[in-house]
């Protein structure tokens, strides 16, 4: 059965189940915010978000789910609702549904922190599980929340999400969203170019792993679910390379969720952000496989999450044995280098 009549089918299951102690059940929440949306003339992608952002409370094993208020306790590894709902989804719908799905519980920590009267405002339970979900943001994780590209849509589902809560509104039927829905969950999960690069990576070659520079369709299922630059891994870093200048350049913009010290990111994630690109570049000689040797990362300053940075690296030998490869991670699109690295990389046979 598709992923979308599953949902539904989930969704029909809980329509007569309370919304986690609230005055409505969990399927008149979905369609009532969904609804919301669309008299509000939110595009598809924020609609559809708006109709799946509790999907991690009805639609996956709920002893994966850590903030919720009543049942078993959770399992050992457990995340926070919005957590594994965004997982579910990321496979099958486009990067902003996931993201604003995931996002959906950050806004309410986000708009505690920065609209006076609201988190007085808020249901005792969402209250509750604002404390599960980490609390009232801090100034700094609600500066780094509001430079996101999408967090005035995050805050916008968030506003529908609590007004969504009416016992006895009228909605839509569920079956109403079904073609949309259907339209959604199989949507392409290209990556497109963060919007802050402008027209900088504009008609560049794409390096593609293993392709010689061409995406082929089993190329695509071989580097798919890859961690760096697969673009179907739920939650990988979707890294994209491209040839500029006789070097490997890339857009990165790295999540809020990959912070390390408030609003920059961890240094594991800095480093395989720098792994992928350094591998772009040895790759590009000749589009054989390369697999690291080696790699070294000297940290200049922290990276910070969610601005724009540029990745570069190229090739500095290429030797019958390895490639040795230098670069660094930089503010874009002239700012202050993060990050250097250089290393070894040794190709596959075939």
């Amino acid at each position: 059965m598709a992923l979308a009549d599953q949902i539904l089918d989930a969704m029909r299951a809980v329509a007569a189940r309370d919304y986690g102690g609230e005055r409505v059940s969990e399927l008149e929440h979905a369609l009532q915010c969904a609804d919301l949306a669309r008299a509000a003339g939110a595009d598809e992608e924020l609609q559809i978000a708006c109709l799946l952002h509790d999907v991690g409370r009805y639609a996956v094993d709920q002893a994966r789910v850590a903030d919720r208020v009543s049942g078993s306790a959770p399992e050992a590894g457990a995340r926070g609702h919005h957590e594994v709902g965004a997982a579910l989804l990321a496979p099958h719908v486009a990067e902003r549904v996931a993201w604003l799905v995931r996002a959906h519980a950050d806004a309410k920590r986000y708009l505690c922190a920065t609209v006076p009267g609201y988190h007085a405002a808020l249901s005792a339970v969402s209250q509750r599980t604002l404390e599960m979900q980490g609390g009232i943001m801090s100034p700094v994780e609600a500066a780094a929340f509001a430079r996101h590209p999408w967090a005035t849509d995050a805050v916008r589902l968030r506003r529908w999400d609590d007004g969504a809560k009416i016992p006895g509104r009228a909605t839509s039927a569920l079956e109403t969203w079904g073609p949309l829905l259907r339209a959604h969950l199989g949507a392409s999960r290209e990556v497109a170019v963060p919007a802050a690069f402008g027209s900088f990576f504009a008609g560049l070659v794409e390096h593609v792993p293993g392709g010689g520079g061409r995406a082929t369709p089993a190329i695509d299922a071989t580097y798919a679910g890859c961690f760096g630059c697969g673009p179907r891994h739920e939650s990988g870093l979707r890294v994209r390379c491209f040839l500029r200048d006789g070097e490997v350049v890339s857009p990165i913009v790295v999540p809020a969720r990959f912070a390390g010290p408030p609003a920059a990111a961890h240094g594991g994630i800095v480093a395989a952000y720098l792994d992928e690109v350094l591998a772009a570049a040895a790759m590009a000689v000749d589009g054989r496989v390369c697999v690291t040797g080696e790699l070294s990362v000297r940290y200049v300053r922290p990276a910070p999450v969610e601005r724009p940075l540029l990745g570069r690296a190229r090739l500095l030998e290429h030797r019958e044995r390895y490639r040795a490869v230098e670069g660094n991670l930089a503010e874009f699109p002239d700012g202050p280098v993060v990050a250097t690295a250089s290393g070894r990389f040794f190709a596959l046979q075939g």
